[in-house]
């Protein structure tokens, strides 16, 4: 029987195996097909597509509004004045049919309103860059969630390989205990205890992939499809997209960023709250056919007319002093809250890069820990298949190499997601 072997493969397999596989384009091809299926970020666009809309809208008020008209109007009693002409007779003059028509076309043309059109549009196109801004932020947390996700599964496979390989070791153990009690030389306990071990490491398989499935049924829901296809069983937590500049600021900062954009909405609130209580100036005209004009009041006839048109609102129960008022508690509350975003991810960012310097530590010393398990099992080994010590020492070995192999695979993967913090907190894209 030979222990250390096994335990070598799995060693060369953590690490090296994955040289086959291109560990960026699987999960770049994962967070891809995340982006496009997620329903949510779906919905995030339509809002885009929205907030545009509401932008052309706003920039028609700079456009003449032009309408067509058309009526008729039943007139009693009729408006005339009766006299006499010598001479003539009775006599009476009609102010107006009694049915009256009226078709036309009106025209109205904002001359200048003090800025108010422009302040309406500045804020609904910044509005639309918040749009945008929070589908960039979806889809950026989004590809981050997967990748979690992926360096989950990724961990879960190497637990699992390490402990078939502890699996295996434990049964190999088994086997030579049975040799032994048939020769006399061990005794029926060692053989139950090691049975004992046999199960709790299955126990601990089951456990592993059920957490397994769980993962994998995750991911898949925010790809929309199964992806137990998509990722290979040699996995790793290596991913060259990845930054690891300490010097880079916060200004790509996705919670950040939208919350400036908001304080500029809010500016923008404020300017138009300004301009509501300023006056507007418009040139209107209309021309048509109609009835009415005298003397032949029943005869239709062209007619037009040119003018302007003064609005200045005078009062309004300090309703544009109140509008101005909120706008300006608005903007006060984003900058609290851009205030609020900066110290919390700096906060995060600290943390983050505190843990990845310790993991980083320990999984340094953890490789040590490993090489001199190995070679702690491969001396046990020689000494187990020669009698010189017990089935508890053999199985003290391989616990030290298991444990060893589990913190190196623990730390790997606790490097991996300080790393995907890090990065998330400066807005690095990964995909």
């Amino acid at each position: 029987m030979k222990f250390f072997p096994v335990l070598a493969l799995v060693a060369l397999t953590s690490t090296a195996a994955f040289a086959q596989q291109n560990n960026d384009e699987v999960l770049n091809g994962l967070i891809r097909q995340s982006i496009a299926y997620y329903p949510q970020l779906k919905q995030q666009r339509q809002a885009v597509s929205l907030s545009q809309s509401r932008t052309q809208l706003a920039e028609s008020g700079n456009k003449p509004t032009v309408s067509g008209d058309a009526s008729y109007t039943y007139i009693w009693p009729l408006q005339k004045v009766a006299f006499e002409i010598p001479g003539l007779g009775s006599n009476a003059i009609q102010f107006a049919p009694r049915n009256n028509y009226n078709v036309g076309v009106s025209v109205s043309q904002t001359v200048y309103d003090w800025g108010k059109t422009n302040a309406a549009i500045d804020k609904a196109r910044i509005e639309s860059i918040l749009s945008e801004q929070n589908v960039e932020q979806a889809t950026h947390q989004l590809a981050y969630q997967v990748a979690q996700i992926y360096f989950s599964i990724v961990y879960l496979q190497k637990a699992i390989t390490v402990q078939l390989a502890q699996e295996s070791l434990v049964s190999e153990t088994a086997k030579v205990i049975e040799n032994r009690i048939k020769s006399g030389d061990e005794i029926d306990y060692n053989l139950v205890a090691t049975n004992v071990r046999y199960k709790n490491v299955r126990t601990r398989i089951v456990d592993l992939r059920n957490q397994l499935d769980r993962q994998f049924i995750l991911l898949s829901s925010l790809v929309g499809k199964d992806v137990h296809a998509d990722i290979p069983t040699t996995g790793s937590f290596d991913l060259t997209t990845l930054t690891s500049q300490d010097s880079v600021s916060l200004a790509n900062n996705w919670d950040i960023r939208v919350s400036k954009t908001k304080e500029m909405v809010a500016e923008k609130d404020i300017e138009a709250a300004k301009a509501a209580k300023l006056p507007s100036l418009s040139f209107v005209g209309n021309t048509g056919f109609k009835n009415g004009f005298q003397p032949e009041i029943d005869k239709f006839r062209f007619n037009g007319g040119l003018g302007f048109h003064l609005s200045a609102p005078i009062y309004s129960g300090k309703r544009h002093i109140i509008q101005e008022d909120i706008a300006r508690k608005n903007l006060q509350m984003s900058q609290y809250g851009t205030e609020a975003a900066s110290v919390a991810v700096q906060s995060q960012l600290d943390q983050a890069r505190s843990e990845l310097r310790s993991t980083s530590e320990k999984l340094r010393l953890s490789e040590t820990q490993l090489e001199e398990a190995k070679y702690g099992l491969k001396l046990a080994d020689v000494r187990f298949q020669n009698g010189v010590i017990t089935q508890l020492e053999i199985q003290s070995a391989q616990t030290a190499l298991e444990e060893a192999e589990f913190q190196r695979i623990q730390y790997q993967y606790q490097q991996a997601l300080a790393r995907l913090e890090v990065n998330r907190l400066l807005g690095t894209k990964i995909w």
